[in-house]
Protein backbone atom coordinates (compact mmCIF):
# COMPACT_ATOMS: atom_id res chain seq x y z
CA UNK A 1 0.00 0.00 0.00
CA UNK A 2 2.77 2.60 0.93
CA UNK A 3 4.59 1.82 -2.48
CA UNK A 4 0.80 2.37 -4.45
CA UNK A 5 0.71 5.97 -2.73
CA UNK A 6 4.28 6.52 -3.25
CA UNK A 7 3.81 5.79 -7.15
CA UNK A 8 0.95 7.43 -7.35
CA UNK A 9 2.83 10.69 -5.54
CA UNK A 10 5.52 10.51 -7.94
CA UNK A 11 3.14 10.92 -11.24
CA UNK A 12 1.55 13.51 -9.77
CA UNK A 13 -1.34 12.22 -8.79
CA UNK A 14 -4.06 12.85 -5.53
CA UNK A 15 -3.81 10.01 -2.98
CA UNK A 16 -6.40 10.12 -0.26
CA UNK A 17 -5.39 7.40 2.91
CA UNK A 18 -8.68 6.62 5.19
CA UNK A 19 -7.85 4.79 8.49
CA UNK A 20 -10.57 3.84 10.82
CA UNK A 21 -10.14 2.96 14.66
CA UNK A 22 -12.70 0.82 14.51
CA UNK A 23 -11.18 -1.13 17.95
CA UNK A 24 -14.22 -0.09 20.29
CA UNK A 25 -16.88 -1.41 17.94
CA UNK A 26 -14.91 -5.28 17.37
CA UNK A 27 -15.57 -5.71 20.98
CA UNK A 28 -19.45 -4.91 21.19
CA UNK A 29 -20.56 -5.54 17.93
CA UNK A 30 -20.58 -9.02 16.25
CA UNK A 31 -18.30 -9.24 13.29
CA UNK A 32 -21.31 -9.66 10.61
CA UNK A 33 -23.35 -6.74 11.87
CA UNK A 34 -19.58 -4.61 11.75
CA UNK A 35 -19.38 -5.75 7.94
CA UNK A 36 -23.40 -4.63 7.15
CA UNK A 37 -23.06 -1.73 8.63
CA UNK A 38 -19.66 -0.85 6.77
CA UNK A 39 -21.23 -2.14 3.16
CA UNK A 40 -25.13 -0.42 4.23
CA UNK A 41 -23.87 3.28 6.20
CA UNK A 42 -20.01 3.61 4.81
CA UNK A 43 -20.55 2.15 0.51
CA UNK A 44 -17.62 0.21 1.63
CA UNK A 45 -17.71 -2.60 -0.52
CA UNK A 46 -15.41 -4.59 -3.39
CA UNK A 47 -11.84 -5.28 -2.18
CA UNK A 48 -12.21 -2.77 0.82
CA UNK A 49 -14.89 -4.64 1.89
CA UNK A 50 -13.32 -8.10 1.69
CA UNK A 51 -10.02 -7.10 3.37
CA UNK A 52 -12.13 -6.12 6.99
CA UNK A 53 -14.05 -9.66 6.28
CA UNK A 54 -10.77 -11.29 6.12
CA UNK A 55 -9.65 -9.36 8.72
CA UNK A 56 -12.69 -10.53 11.00
CA UNK A 57 -13.06 -14.14 9.75
CA UNK A 58 -12.27 -17.17 11.59
CA UNK A 59 -10.29 -15.46 14.25
CA UNK A 60 -9.59 -17.52 17.17
CA UNK A 61 -7.93 -17.32 21.10
CA UNK A 62 -5.89 -19.47 23.03
CA UNK A 63 -4.38 -19.09 26.31
CA UNK A 64 -1.58 -20.17 27.94
CA UNK A 65 -1.29 -21.04 31.65
CA UNK A 66 1.81 -23.36 33.12
CA UNK A 67 2.61 -23.76 28.84
CA UNK A 68 -0.49 -25.87 28.67
CA UNK A 69 -2.65 -24.16 26.19
CA UNK A 70 -6.19 -23.81 26.09
CA UNK A 71 -8.83 -25.33 22.94
CA UNK A 72 -9.27 -22.27 19.95
CA UNK A 73 -11.92 -20.30 20.56
CA UNK A 74 -13.58 -18.60 17.75
CA UNK A 75 -13.84 -14.80 18.62
CA UNK A 76 -17.34 -13.48 17.57
CA UNK A 77 -16.92 -10.07 18.84
CA UNK A 78 -13.25 -9.32 19.29
CA UNK A 79 -10.04 -9.42 18.07
CA UNK A 80 -7.24 -10.96 20.12
CA UNK A 81 -5.42 -8.08 22.15
CA UNK A 82 -1.78 -7.06 21.46
CA UNK A 83 -1.89 -8.65 18.09
CA UNK A 84 -0.94 -7.27 15.05
CA UNK A 85 -3.56 -8.33 12.65
CA UNK A 86 -4.09 -8.07 8.65
CA UNK A 87 -5.98 -9.67 6.20
CA UNK A 88 -5.69 -13.55 6.13
CA UNK A 89 -6.12 -13.51 1.91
Amino acid sequence: MNNDILDSLDKGCVSVLIMLDLSAAFDTIDHQTILERLEQHFAITGIPRAWMTSYLSERSQTVSVEGELSLPVLMAYSVPQGSVLGPKN
